[in-house]
């Protein structure tokens, strides 16, 4: 790991019972820019140690277990106070099955754990770090001060809709 771990791009690690083989091998990836992690039933202590460099994570849990997926939250829970600056913009959320990670699914299958997430999600957001499900839909906290249209888009719309009344017979 000391002499390829330099020159990877993009490192998975799915070993969900193993959260210290996380610990131990993050500290080694000084440049990866994307890591895909699985996580198990307890939440790997990797923030400490969690690459400066990566930009985005894809994390993988089990929806399956019998216990709601708590883990998740308690990651990206982690994830947010840092003494030292991280690069990450994107958190990708998937699941171990062939189903596809979707928040409303999610939220109607594991209510408490969503709300516990979609918090997380928000604290992070307001760090700069998109957290999407695996159809790269994200949540946004909206700004009300804020116009959600710009004025610029608006007058564009109003000149089309002129446009296309002035050209029907």
């Amino acid at each position: 790991m000391e002499k390829v771990g330099p020159q990877l791009t993009v490192f998975e690690l799915r070993a969900p019972g193993a959260p210290e083989a996380a610990e131990q091998l993050f500290s080694l990836l000084k440049n990866v820019p994307i890591i895909l992690l699985e996580l198990g039933g307890t939440c790997p202590e990797v923030a400490n140690v969690f690459p400066e460099p990566v930009v985005e994570l894809h994390l993988a849990f089990d929806v399956e277990t019998k216990r709601p997926p708590r883990v998740v939250a308690d990651f990206l829970h982690q994830l947010r106070p840092r003494e030292k600056r991280l690069s990450l913009r994107l958190v990708r959320l998937t699941w171990t099955t062939s189903t596809k990670f979707s928040w409303l699914r999610f939220g109607a299958s594991h209510p408490n754990v969503a709300g516990k997430l979609l918090l997380e999600s928000m604290m992070l957001q307001s760090e700069r770090v998109q957290v999407q499900d695996q159809g790269r839909k994200s949540l946004r906290v909206r700004d009300w001060d804020q116009p959600a249209v710009s004025p610029g888009s608006v007058k564009r719309v109003a000149s089309r809709r002129r446009r296309v009344e002035d050209s029907s017979p």
